[in-house]
């Protein structure tokens, strides 16, 4: 009799876990890249777009998605390497008049982005992750120290699928710190560069 409560208590175990499986919620994911942890007045930086699918699938319906900033600190400059297949036109900059876009009262502007597969589900049609474009930022100037982000929100997406946008951060103007070069360690190289620094000034 324990065995046979043991063998149907382990198949509805079985069972559970396959059901799981089948309604196991899938996403798409954009998220924003940058080789850049901190700017500082007047420097240009890049912001990677990369969009990827939890379970690889590369034949949705498309997406479409907000970038938000903060255009008092940031002018976008240029969108490089563009993925224009089934693109919906060219990237909308527009002001944010509603906090609610991104519930970050730190942001005022952002960049709307979509791409629309024709007929039958076939976007983006290339293997994942991928790199859907590369915005150029400038910092403006006279900008004190800060940390500012971008973060995404959804516009519309694949009708089988959630959403997950990442944001980034970055910091402008860093604080003073010993680690000049950033690269974790503080050592004579670090005071070196700061030495050519104060010469350069005085």
């Amino acid at each position: 009799m324990k065995k046979v409560l043991y063998n149907l208590f382990s198949f509805l175990i079985l069972v559970v876990i396959a059901q799981l499986s089948v309604y196991a919620e899938e996403f798409q994911i954009v998220q924003l890249r940058s080789d850049r942890s901190h700017v500082e007045n007047n420097e240009y930086f890049f912001l990677k777009v990369i969009y990827h699918v939890t379970d690889n699938n590369k034949l949705l319906q498309g997406v479409g998605f907000n970038i938000h900033y903060n255009s008092d600190f940031f002018e976008t400059v240029d969108v490089e390497h563009y993925y224009e297949y089934s693109v919906i036109g060219k990237p909308l900059i527009s002001e944010e008049s509603d906090l609610a876009y991104d519930d970050d009262p730190e942001t005022n502007s952002r960049i709307t982005l979509g791409w629309a597969a024709a007929g039958s589900p076939s976007w983006p049609f290339q293997s994942l992750p991928i790199e859907l474009m590369t915005i150029k930022f400038k910092l403006k100037d006279n900008i004190g120290y800060k940390i500012s982000h971008f973060n995404v929100t959804k516009n519309s997406k694949d009708y089988r699928y959630s959403f997950k946008g990442y944001p980034y951060q970055i910091s402008i103007n860093k604080l003073l710190t010993p680690d000049i070069n950033n690269d974790a360690q503080v050592n004579t190289i670090d005071a070196i560069l700061l030495l050519q620094r104060f010469s350069t000034i005085y």
